[in-house]
Parts: structure tokens; C-alpha cells; sequence
């Protein structure tokens, strides 16, 4: 078979079999339709390319191809790589081409960070003039091995077969880490020490020993005092690369106390520098003492103080702490003898420095020497010179004056005077060479060289003419003063002239704040204090304006720092730059770029010095913030798949949520909406111990109050991402998304995950109230139910399923019902029902078949006790709409049922599903007789409730009127009650008296007691009061019965007022 294989495909070898011979034939003539095809097809094409138009008479869009510039895709970071942009349609080659029509807009992305990133930087594409020359550029920052996307929106371009690889740039010291070898930064001075450098590129990127690195001298050190102040150190050695791919430097410290260390390459330092070290110093050393002047000067004034330092040093120079004995010798030129000095003090004012003082008091030239006696070696192995003249100037009376003092210009002349008083405002001359002054800017970096002019001499006035001398201070002769107090004064006239008026002008080249002191002898003025002088620009010199620069975190940005400076003549150049703390520096002419280092954000700042046509110099700062990113969301799902009407997952949250943040302590928020539906957070476990810079804020917003927002920490967020739910609105399902919104003060980052929500089936819906009164006009098929203008409610049904179909129009049939009690219903439906009409009649109560009918209009009628058919949501309304109702007197009850048929969804293509069947019913009163209306019912509760109110007040007054009664009868018949037990009371009393007259007759005989008169009396009144209102109540008779003592009777009224008579 394969041999036979072989020999078919082979034409050129004779087969005498026929057979065979056919079949090669027929393979033959199919092969060479098959190539005719495919040239035609070609030609067609070519037609079509070449067709200025295309399809529709719309413009063609053009085609590209992508390739790198010279093949070339390995690049160093910080390197421009390019990639060519070519046209592959020869129709659009021409120059002349218009290429207008077409918004292109070509987008690069490396590792799925579109346009400017932590990858690359300055990506830039070029469009213009001959598409020959166009291209993509890019700086590639990171190493390591990419793809680039090339996207284009408009012509739906999408090239991913661009891959590059970026290796380590050149050695940038800014980038480069510094750190102490030993793990240990105190040293003893003159020992070594030893550190570790990490090389780096500008970009961060770490470089190994393999590299091509910088010579073996490249870094260096250098070391400063806190205050910035230099300190210079020996021996620097580089080792070269360790195993661990660190390059070793030693060096060897000679000057204690504590000091930073500058570790720079190329003028730019190191990050980590400066390292902050400590050197402790060694034994004292008494030739390496020496002596300073306290004023810098060692011409004193007579019954001044001298007062000058002793250094403590030890063989390095450093100051060794301590009080070591001194002592001191005072030698007269003049005479050579020893002057005594009696009041000879030290005093340790400072760590390794005492101070030596005495009053002078004889005017002359005399040497000072400060030795130890018992090593009888003098400090520094010289003698200190000094001159007592005769002077009275006072330090508060002596004054300086003038609008030099106050200010002045940068290249402009400034002069002021000083006036030398003694202590009674005398003026008080001294020689032009004691008058000291000194002119310094407040950071000590600048000083301004003084001229002195003499104004008064003793004998004379007016200024004094001369010569103009250079006097350097200190002299040959005054070794005390260190170098970088040499000052050279420039005095007009003889140095010797005396006066004590002087005239100092000086002209400064740099502004900033200044510091004046004038010194008579070493006498200060001002009473011991400098005057401030601030020295402003001039036009003639440039001024220099700081800068504010802003870039995210691992990213790059290029900035000019002289556009907001002002240049004297319009050209500077930049001479010099520091090296930012956090970042790397690079210099294109007068611009910039700025790096920061991985993961720094924060303030960072660098100065820059520029020197103009005029050679002056001007300093500027540029402060840099570098922001962090917003929140980035590193991780989120694909998509989502939750149920309609559902809380989707049930338990816990959907997984794949994370976001990245650079500040752990920063509080951020999420926002996170959903389009069709709402977004909640599930239930979280509660922690008894949370501290509290952790804790989640959750709460609602946006416009519905709908959107989820969660603010905190990017740890705590972290968490709660996993916690989230989803609901959609009611009866919503098909395609969702959820959009999340991660921001913080500087920016906002979204991400948008997409969400099916599958629909389930939905009961259908029927709007219908409980009761339905019917008209009253009946038209001859009976009265209708339901009319538009006549009733305000809705008569309906509806399904929640068809609302994402196209018009909310769907072709679902339904299984539509509606039946009563007693009577007939009768509606109008289409012919095209007519087979799945059914009915009840009044004497069956089963469903029947439509067995005749009559279509009028393509329509026909179904009449009966209930009707049913299956027909379109639009059918069942219009069925309801077209309902009529015959029956008795009587009200009746309406029953509409709806069945769905299983029918819902509309997902993906509105393609119907299917589920079980799913109904509703209602019932409907149907009332003949309209009931009162609200007004009339209204006004007869009013009614009721006020006649009840009415029969209430009535009632209470009725039964006041009964309390009064009832009062004014309880009060008659208390009094009656109290009349009788008086005339009870007065009876006994009587009886009493008179039983005690006849026993006591021959004890009183004779005689009367006032007393029984008295009680006779008020008897007799009593008495005749009772007799009153007894005859005024028409009473003729009051008895009573009472009990006396000793069982006897009682006495009748009307006998007693017999007796009485």
C-alpha cells in the first residue's frame, strides 16, 4: 500500500495499469484547479489592497508589522530602545499619504503595565511626517526578561511578539549601599576601619562581579562634623569584591569625637552615607597643645584681660578631656625679664580646652609661654606674642552706625562707622591696626574682606589720606590666630594713624544673612554682640528659585530645575549638584532625573549650584515628594457566578481579592459598587483584642447608598476582601460587574470584575385589587369589569422574567384562567386561541373544549362560567382588559390564575429556558352595589362620636346635680341629729341640779352661790333658743328618750318648760 502510495504521487512515471492511470489523472486535474484557485485568490486580494476604498466605500485601514531598531532587543537599563513601526500595505507607502482619517494611537505595556512604569520609563511614540521614520521609544529600568504589547484601540492592533531583555546599567554611586564592615562604628584613632559597598545602578538594579565595573579607585571617603564641617582622613584603601559580591574600603581615622562619613563616586554620594561613626582619642601629648587667642587678636588694651585657650591635644590633634596642670611665663621684649603676674588663673571651660587668664597692666611687647614644669615642654614648642597699648574704649559705649549694618546688596558698595568712647563717652583713639573687624554669614561658609578708613585723628578732623595698606591678621610674629582665621584687612593710611572715628565699607557677592563684629583690641563693641546684615540679590547676579517635584514611587521623572530661576545675562550652566538621600540623580544638560530606590516614598531634596556669564554662583534646592501609588490590586477573579436573588457565596466571601500597599500604617479605602445589584460584606469573626490603629470602618455611600466603602489599614482591608458578597436587585440576572475603587490621598485605582448572575424561575405576577365594583350601566354582553376610565387601579399581569428581554417583550405562552362563582364571564380573543380555548359552563364543572364559535374581526367570543387558553403575556391582558360579567343580584368572587409553563431567562441569546411550572392565583370580590362613599362615612362617625360625646357631658351633669342633693340632705339631717342630743344633754343637767338642791337644802338655806345663778341663767337661755327654732319649723313637740343615773325615767319636754314656767 505504501509502495502504491508512492507511485501515485510521483507524475512522471508511465503506469501501463489504467486504473491507476485514471486516478492520477483525476488527482492531477484537482491538484491544478486547487493552484489556479489559489492564484486568483491572490490576484482578488492584491485588487483589494490596492482598491483605495474598501467595503462600503469606507476607507481601508491600513496594517503594521513591529521590530526592534537594528534587531537589537538587549539593553542596559537607563539605554533607549526603539522598536520600528512599519507599514505593510504598499498603498499607504507614499509620502504624501493622509493619514488623518485614522485616530491612531499606539500604546506599549511590559508586564501588563500600560505606558510608564516600574519597568520602563519615557515611552514615547512618534507619528509624524514619513511613515518610514515612525517608532516606539522607551527606557527600560528594571532588568531581567520582558514582552512588549503594542496595542492599538482604533485599528485593533494587538502585538505580543516583542520580547527584550534588560541587564544592569553602569554603576551609579547614588544607588549603591554603604554599610560598616565590623558591624561596629567606634574606633580608636589611628586604628582601622572597614566597609562594604552594594553596587547598584541608577535605577536600582544590584550589579555583580561579573559586570564591568569602575576602576579599583572609584569610591571614596571623605568625613564631616555634624555642623558639615571637614575632617579629612588617611590611608583609604579598596580591597576590591568579596565573595558576597560586596567591594571592601578601609581607612584609618585620626581625629576623635563623633563624625559622618561620606562615601562618594563621581561627586555623588552613596545611599546609606553618611554613616555615623565615633573615634576616641589617645594620650595627651604636650607638643601638640596649643594656644588660641579668645577674639582672634593679641593686641590688647591696658587693664584688659588676656584670656587665651589651651587645647588639650594628643598626637593626632584631637582634644584629650581632663584638667592637666599648666603653667605660664610672661617675658618683656623690651627688657627680656620675666614679668609676675599674680593673678595667673585656669579654668577648664570645655572638654580638652582650659582657659588662661590675667589682667594686663603695663603697656609694651611681651611673650607669653605655656609649658608643663615638670616635662618642661611648652605647648606647640613656641612662645605666643602679644602687644599692651594704652586705650580706653568701653564695650558698651563704643558703637557702630551706619546703613551698612543693616543691609545691602550683593556687587554693592556698603559702608558704616565706629565710633571708640571710653566709659565717660569721651571719644577714644587708638592706631588703624587694633581696630578688628569681621564680616561672616551665619552658616560660616562666606566671609566679606572689610576696608578700613581712619575719619579723626587726635589733632585734627576731616578723613585721613595716605597709602592704602594690606595688614594680615595674625602676623609673622602672632602665630596664635589658626589659618582659617587669616584675615587680610584693608586699611587707608598708615596702619600707625590714630583716630577713633572709622569708616568700614565692604562689598559682598553673595546674599544671605551676615554676621558684623568690631573689636577694639580685644575689646567687642555692642557689648559683646555681632550686628545682623542681610545681603540681598542684585540683577547683576543670578538668583535662584527652589523647586517643587512630585513622582510616584518606582518611577522615574526628568524636570528642569532653571526654569523658574532668574539667569544674569540668560545663559548658566549647572556646576555642581548634590546627591539626594533616597534616590539616584542623573544629568542630561540642565535637566534632571529623578529614581527613587525601591519602595521609598517620602521627602527627598537635592542642591544645585549654577554659575552664570558673570561667573557669579547662585544655589538652589529641589524638594522632591515622592508619592505613594494608590492602592494596586494585585489580584481579583476573573468572573463571577452567583444565582438570581440570591446571597452569593452563602458562606464566607468570594476568594482572589488583594490589594498592595507601600505605607502599612496609612488608612486607605475600597469602594465597591455593583451596576444591577449590591455588595455586602459577610459576617466577621470578632477579636476580643484588637488594637486600635487596626481596625475596619465599613460603612455605605455613593448616590443610592449602595456602594460599600471599607477604610484602614492595608492588612485589615486585605482581610475584609475576602469577606465579600453579592445580591443583585430584585429579579435581575444576566451580566453584572462589580467595580472597586482603591484610593488614597493622592490618588484612586480601580479594577472591575464581571458577574453572571443566572436567572431562576420567577412566579408570574397579578396586579388585581381585592374588591371590584362593578358599573352600573350593563351592555348587552353584561357589565365590565375592568375599564381604564373608569378605574384608577391596575388589572393585569406580569412576569419578572421577561425583563432583560429586548422591549421586555418576550414570546412565553401562559396558561391564563379566570372563573366565578355564579354567572358568566365573556372576553374577546384572537382566532389564533381558538385551539387552546377552554370553558366551564353553568352545568359542568369541568374544563371543556370550544366546540363552536364565531370569529367577527378575526375575534372571537368565550363566554361561560370560567374560560381558559394559553396565549402571550399581551393576550392575557387584553383578555382581562375585555372581561365582562352576567349575573344575579348577588356579589360574586373572580378567580384568575396564571401558570408560566416553566418558561423563563434571557441568557446568552434569549434563548427560552425551561423549569418547573410555577402559578399564582388571586381572588377578587366582584361587589354590585357600591357602598358609602368615604365623605358620607366620615361625617357619620362624626356624628355617632359627637352624639356619644354629648350623652357623656349630659350624664356628668346630671350626676352633679345628684351629689349636691344628696349634700345638702346629709347636712339637714346632721343638724336635726345635733338639736336633739342638745335638749337630751340639757335635760340630764336639769335633773341633776335639782336632785342635788333637795339634798343640799339646809346647807345653802339662806345663802345664794354666783356660781348657780350663773347656770340657772344659761339654762333659761338655752332653753328659750330651742323654744325659737322649734316654733319656727312649725314643730309643736320634740321628744326624745334619754337614760339618766340611777335607772331613772326620762322627763317629758313639754313638763319641763311647765316646770321652767
Amino acid at each position: 500500500m505504501l509502495l502504491q502510495e508512492s507511485r501515485i504521487l510521483n507524475p512522471f512515471v508511465f503506469f501501463p495499469d489504467f486504473d491507476d492511470m485514471s486516478r492520477w489523472i483525476k488527482i492531477s486535474s484537482s491538484i491544478l484547479c486547487l493552484f489556479i484557485w489559489i492564484l486568483s485568490s491572490d490576484s482578488s486580494l492584491a485588487e483589494e489592497s490596492s482598491s483605495p476604498t474598501g467595503a462600503g466605500g469606507k476607507p481601508p485601514l491600513p496594517s503594521f508589522a513591529f521590530g526592534w531598531l537594528d534587531d537589537k532587543n538587549t539593553f542596559q537599563a537607563g539605554e533607549i530602545a526603539t522598536i520600528k513601526i512599519k507599514l505593510l500595505d504598499y498603498s499607504f507607502g507614499d509620502k504624501s499619504s493622509n493619514f488623518s482619517s485614522y485616530p491612531m494611537n499606539f500604546s506599549l505595556s511590559v508586564s501588563g503595565k500600560k505606558g510608564n512604569s516600574s519597568y520602563v520609563s519615557g515611552v514615547f511614540s512618534y507619528l509624524e511626517g514619513d511613515p518610514t521614520f515612525w517608532n516606539i521609544s522607551f527606557i527600560p529600568i528594571w532588568i531581567g526578561e520582558f514582552t512588549a504589547l503594542i496595542t492599538e484601540d482604533y485599528l485593533g492592533i494587538s502585538d505580543s511578539t516583542l520580547h527584550f531583555s534588560v541587564t544592569a546599567g553602569h554603576t551609579y554611586p547614588s544607588a549603591c549601599v554603604a554599610s560598616w564592615g565590623n558591624l561596629s562604628n567606634e574606633f580608636v584613632a589611628g586604628t582601622k576601619a572597614y566597609l562594604f559597598v552594594l553596587q547598584k545602578d541608577a535605577f536600582g538594579n544590584s550589579i555583580s562581579s561579573g559586570n564591568d565595573g569602575p576602576n579599583k579607585d572609584y569610591f571614596m571617603l571623605s568625613a564631616s562634623y555634624e555642623n558639615g564641617s571637614t575632617v579629612n582622613v588617611l590611608d583609604v584603601r579598596d580591597n576590591g569584591w568579596d565573595d558576597a559580591g560586596y567591594v571592601g574600603l578601609e581607612f584609618v581615622p585620626t581625629i576623635t569625637g563623633s563624625f559622618l562619613l561620606h562615601v562618594y563616586a563621581d561627586n555623588r554620594t552613596l545611599s546609606g552615607s553618611p554613616l555615623p561613626f565615633m573615634v576616641k582619642p589617645g594620650p595627651l601629648d604636650i607638643a601638640k597643645s596649643v594656644g588660641k587667642w579668645k577674639y582672634g587678636t593679641n593686641y590688647l588694651q591696658i587693664f584688659s584681660k588676656l584670656e587665651i585657650f589651651i587645647h588639650q591635644q594628643d598626637l593626632f590633634g584631637n582634644l584629650v578631656p581632663g584638667f592637666f596642670p599648666f603653667d605660664a611665663r610672661v617675658v618683656q621684649k623690651a627688657t627680656n625679664l620675666s614679668i609676675p603676674v599674680a593673678d595667673l588663673f585656669f579654668q577648664e571651660v570645655a572638654q580638652g580646652i582650659q582657659l588662661l587668664s590675667f589682667i594686663v597692666s603695663e603697656p609694651g611687647e611681651f611673650v607669653l609661654t605655656i609649658f608643663d614644669s615638670k616635662l618642661n615642654t611648652s605647648i606647640s614648642n613656641m612662645t605666643y606674642d602679644f602687644t599692651v597699648f594704652i586705650g580706653y574704649c568701653h564695650r558698651s559705649h563704643g558703637f557702630a552706625n551706619g546703613s551698612g549694618l543693616a543691609g545691602s546688596r550683593a556687587g554693592i558698595l556698603a559702608d558704616f562707622t565706629v565710633y571708640l568712647e571710653d566709659m565717660y563717652h569721651n571719644p577714644s583713639p587708638i592706631e588703624a591696626e587694633k581696630l578688628h573687624v569681621q564680616i561672616l554669614s551665619k552658616n560660616g561658609t562666606f566671609n566679606v574682606r572689610p576696608v578700613i578708613l581712619p575719619l579723626r585723628n587726635t589733632s585734627e578732623h576731616g578723613p585721613v589720606a595716605g597709602q592704602t595698606f594690606f595688614v594680615s591678621r595674625p602676623a609673622g610674629s602672632h602665630p596664635a590666630l589658626p589659618a582659617n582665621e587669616d584675615w587680610t584687612v584693608k586699611i587707608i593710611g598708615k596702619p600707625t594713624t590714630r583716630a577713633s572715628e572709622f569708616n568700614v565699607s565692604y562689598t559682598p557677592k553673595v546674599s544671605g544673612e551676615y554676621e558684623i563684629w568690631v573689636f577694639c583690641g580685644n575689646i567687642p563693641l555692642n557689648n559683646g554682640h555681632p550686628y545682623l546684615m542681610k545681603v540681598s540679590p542684585g540683577e547683576y547676579f543670578s538668583e535662584v528659585c527652589n523647586d517643587s517635584i512630585s513622582v510616584w514611587e518606582d518611577e522615574s521623572v526628568a524636570f528642569d530645575v532653571l526654569l523658574n530661576d532668574y539667569v544674569a545675562g540668560g545663559i548658566a550652566s549647572i556646576i555642581e549638584s548634590s546627591t539626594p538621600f533616597h534616590g539616584s540623580l542623573l544629568q542630561y544638560g540642565r535637566q534632571f532625573r529623578y529614581t527613587p530606590y525601591k519602595g521609598f516614598y517620602g521627602n527627598d531634596s537635592f542642591s544645585y549650584t549654577i554659575s552664570d556669564i558673570n561667573n557669579n554662583v547662585a544655589t538652589g534646592t529641589a524638594f522632591i515628594s515622592v508619592l505613594c501609588k494608590p492602592p494596586q490590586f494585585v489580584s481579583v477573579p476573573d468572573r463571577l457566578h452567583v444565582t438570581e436573588d440570591v446571597i452569593s457565596p452563602k458562606f464566607g466571601g468570594f476568594p482572589g481579592f488583594e490589594i498592595m500597599y507601600s505605607d502599612m500604617k496609612e488608612n486607605i479605602s475600597v469602594t465597591i459598587r455593583a451596576q444591577f445589584g449590591t455588595v455586602f460584606l459577610a459576617p466577621m469573626p470578632m477579636q476580643l483584642h484588637q488594637p486600635l490603629e487596626n481596625i475596619l470602618s465599613v460603612c455605605k455611600g455613593g448616590r443610592a447608598g449602595k456602594d460599600l466603602i471599607l477604610a484602614g489599614h492595608v492588612e485589615i482591608l486585605n482581610y475584609a476582601l475576602q469577606l465579600i458578597q453579592y445580591l443583585g436587585n430584585d429579579n435581575f440576572y444576566g451580566h453584572d460587574i462589580i467595580n472597586l475603587y482603591a484610593m488614597n490621598k493622592n490618588g484612586i485605582q480601580d479594577a472591575h470584575v464581571p458577574v453572571f448572575v443566572e436567572p431562576v424561575n420567577d412566579p408570574p405576577i397579578i396586579n388585581a385589587p381585592k374588591f371590584i365594583f362593578l358599573g352600573k350601566k350593563e351592555a348587552t354582553n353584561g357589565l365590565q369589569i375592568f375599564d381604564k376610565q373608569r378605574d384608577l387601579f391596575e388589572f393585569s399581569i406580569s412576569d419578572s422574567d421577561i425583563f432583560n428581554f429586548p422591549g421586555n417583550k418576550s414570546h412565553f405562552v401562559y396558561t391564563f384562567s379566570l372563573e366565578v362563582n355564579d354567572g358568566i364571564l365573556s372576553t374577546s380573543l384572537p382566532v389564533n386561541l381558538i385551539d387552546t380555548a377552554e370553558l366551564k359552563t353553568t352545568s359542568s364543572n369541568q374544563w371543556e373544549p370550544l366546540q363552536t364559535f364565531v370569529t367577527i374581526s378575526n375575534h372571537f367570543v368565550l363566554k361561560g362560567k370560567g374560560v381558559r387558553f394559553c396565549g402571550t403575556m399581551g393576550n392575557c391582558n387584553n383578555a382581562m382588559q375585555h372581561l365582562f360579567y352576567q349575573g344575579g343580584n348577588h356579589d360574586d368572587i373572580l378567580t384568575v390564575t396564571v401558570n408560566d409553563m416553566g418558561n423563563y431567562g434571557c441568557y446568552p441569546d434569549c434563548t427560552e429556558m425551561m423549569s418547573s411550572p410555577l402559578y399564582s392565583e388571586v381572588t377578587v370580590n366582584l361587589i354590585r352595589r357600591r357602598p358609602v362613599n368615604s365623605m358620607t362615612a366620615l361625617l357619620l362617625r362624626s356624628a355617632i362620636i359627637i352624639e356619644i360625646i354629648m350623652m357623656l357631658l349630659l350624664g356628668g351633669v346630671l350626676l352633679l346635680f345628684i351629689c349636691k342633693c344628696m349634700k345638702a340632705l346629709y347636712r339637714k339631717r346632721s343638724d336635726c341629729v345635733d338639736d336633739v342630743r342638745t335638749t337630751k344633754e340639757d335635760n340630764i343637767d336639769h335633773q341633776t341640779m335639782n336632785v342635788a338642791s333637795s339634798q343640799n337644802a339646809t346647807c345653802f338655806e339662806g345663802r345664794s352661790s354666783p356660781f348657780s345663778l350663773k347656770s340657772q341663767h344659761l339654762t333659761f337661755r338655752q332653753r328659750s333658743h330651742r323654744g325659737y327654732e322649734s316654733e319656727e319649723s312649725g314643730k309643736d313637740e320634740l321628744s326624745s328618750s334619754q337614760s339618766i343615773d340611777g335607772g331613772r325615767q326620762p322627763i317629758p319636754l313639754h313638763i319641763e318648760r311647765q316646770k321652767l314656767g
